[in-house]
């Protein structure tokens, strides 16, 4: 039964037990101040918030998005909902009618300004401990027998003080770096990679050969071989080679799966980027930021299309999820994947959009033209629906990431507007 706690003396709004896949819209008269004029945007997992305080989540809580002007937000066990609090009444309904909603919004926020606060998890990682150079020498020796005569912290704005280069007193090259929070999921990523070595690096598991990873306070750290290959230029034979690899990779994925029935438990599932309120946070903060009516517009396609629901809806399989330029290392025409800490359940499509957009975590992403092409030329492994629906979600990747990096964390380039729109009308020309 949903429950709605509203205490007007200390701002307190509290909202529990609501599913939109089987509620109707609520309505809780209240009195409450209006919205001020700048707000705090926050995130978790899929979750979005335009409030004027704090949001907390509890229990189970997925795809909502909640606007209120109350200092101290909380949401229990609430999914798939929209929370809006106007002067005479909090309403809780079901999320998905995305043209519904985002008209009521821009009216409602327009002319707000909003802080952009970093998601914790992201944060968490981006500024790992400091770690004392005879602290790692010692664990290294305990847990893998590793006499080190250098260490060097491998600079990386994506896990600041996580990863580490290591040369042991035989001249042997390692990598000791961050794997996960939590102790399950960071020995299954390692467990998955060690199982296909033709794809990554070795993993090396500890003396006591019970595990792969240690505690280092601040999450889970493995052991890996040092990988000496190069870079490829994102060309036309760059993107039949991924093709190809993807396919093969995806199998061994399949084949890994079948062995261990329990992966999925261990790994979680990891929050979706086309949940609806992404897609109307995304339209919010393009509308607040007054950016070009371009992307807008094409965001109503895609609702109008009934984008998210569609992609969702498509065949989920365990992927690599970040197989970006960077994080491939190449040994002639054999990559390399130097970093799997992103491996999860997904929507197989997913794979296809960092392969395709990105070059590295904090770079432009762009689109190479003719590239999907090339990929699926050699992939073979699509179905008609799912080739059909890639082209809008690579549309919907580029503006989510000219959000995130341009809006949410403001380190884009000036002309990235130009360059965006030069992308969208390109795969636009391709389908």
């Amino acid at each position: 039964m949903v429950e709605i706690l509203v205490n007007g003396d200390t701002s307190e709004l509290e909202i529990s037990n609501y599913n939109g896949n089987s509620e109707e819209t609520i309505r809780y008269p209240v009195t409450s101040e209006k919205l001020q004029r700048r707000l705090n945007f926050f995130r978790e997992k899929d979750n979005h918030s335009y409030v004027e305080g704090e949001i907390i989540y509890q229990e189970r809580c997925a795809n909502n998005l909640i606007v209120s002007p109350y200092e101290i937000n909380s949401l229990r066990n609430i999914k798939n909902a929209l929370v809006f609090v106007e002067n005479s009444f909090v309403e809780i309904s079901p999320i998905y009618d995305l043209a519904g909603i985002i008209g009521r919004l821009r009216y409602h926020l327009a002319g707000n300004k909003i802080n952009y606060n970093i998601p914790s998890s992201v944060l968490s990682k981006e500024n790992l401990v400091e770690k004392c150079g005879s602290n790692l020498e010692k664990v290294l020796n305990e847990s893998y027998g590793i006499f080190p005569k250098e260490i060097a912290p491998i600079p990386s704005r994506s896990k600041r003080g996580g990863i580490f280069y290591l040369v042991d007193n035989l001249d042997k090259k390692y990598i000791f770096k961050f794997k996960n929070k939590k102790e399950d999921h960071a020995e299954i990523l390692s467990e998955i990679t060690e199982s296909i070595p033709d794809f990554f690096p070795k993993n090396y598991q500890r003396v006591d050969a019970l595990k792969y990873t240690v505690d280092m306070g601040d999450g889970w750290y493995g052991l890996e071989s040092f990988v000496e290959g190069g870079t490829k230029e994102r060309n036309i034979e760059y993107f039949s080679l991924m093709g190809k690899n993807i396919g093969k990779l995806h199998q061994e994925f399949e084949h890994f799966l079948g062995n261990h029935s329990k992966t999925d438990e261990f790994l979680g599932q990891p929050h979706s980027s086309l949940s609806e309120s992404n897609l109307i946070s995304l339209y919010l903060d393009i509308f607040l930021d007054n950016s070009d009516e371009f992307f807008l517009s094409e965001l109503e396609r895609l609702i109008h299309r009934d984008f998210s629901s569609k992609a969702r809806s498509l065949q989920q399989a365990l992927i690599h999820r970040d197989l970006n330029q960077s994080n491939i290392s190449w040994i002639e025409n054999n990559p390399i994947i130097i970093d799997s800490e992103s491996i999860g359940i997904s929507e197989k499509i997913n794979e296809f959009v960092p392969a395709l957009l990105l070059q590295g975590n904090r770079n432009r992403p762009n689109y190479v033209p003719n590239s999907t092409d090339s990929v699926l030329r050699f992939y073979r492994g699509l179905s008609p629906k799912e080739e059909l629906i890639l082209p809008n979600l690579l549309k919907y990747s580029l503006i989510r990431y000219y959000v995130i990096r341009n809006i949410r964390r403001n380190f884009g380039e000036s002309t990235e507007l130009e360059k965006l729109k030069s992308d969208l009308n390109q795969i636009h020309l391709e389908t």
